[in-house]
């Protein structure tokens, strides 16, 4: 799989890694501004949308191997300061470069259907529906 052997090549984090990546792919596919946070506290995500009367959108970022564990706590965590930044946050995406096993998935639609947020999985996972190679190729 050269694109994946590709992305995971790029530096996790910055305009020039994965982040700025998908940031640009997202841009191109909606047709919205995204920015990405600066490195240190990024009170939940690496990268949000332009907030001007559409749909607030904060994004985080894994650059995983295919043997790094998901941290189901910490993503959580995660939604819970991105809300908490960002008060009239919409929908809040988890961008990976590895596939999401189930039961981190469900926990996390779980927490965001709870705080009524919607979520979305951008994983590498081989599958024709919404995943990180079918953002890639649209854009």
């Amino acid at each position: 799989m050269p694109l994946l052997r590709a992305l995971r090549r790029l530096s996790p984090t910055g305009p020039g890694g994965f982040e700025g990546l998908v940031a640009h792919l997202l841009a191109v596919v909606t047709k919205r501004r995204y920015y990405c946070a600066r490195a240190g506290t990024q009170a939940g995500r690496d990268i949000s949308s332009d907030r001007s009367n559409a749909t607030v959108i904060a994004v985080e970022c894994k650059h995983f191997s295919d043997t790094t564990s998901f941290n189901e706590r910490e993503l959580l965590g995660e939604i819970a300061q991105a809300q908490s930044s960002i008060p009239d946050l919409d929908l809040w995406v988890l961008a990976t470069t590895r596939p999401m096993p189930e039961q981190t998935y469900s926990a996390l639609h779980e927490e965001c259907e709870r705080r009524d947020i919607a979520f979305e999985a951008l994983a590498w996972d081989g599958s024709p529906s919404l995943s990180l190679s079918v953002l890639c190729a649209a854009a």
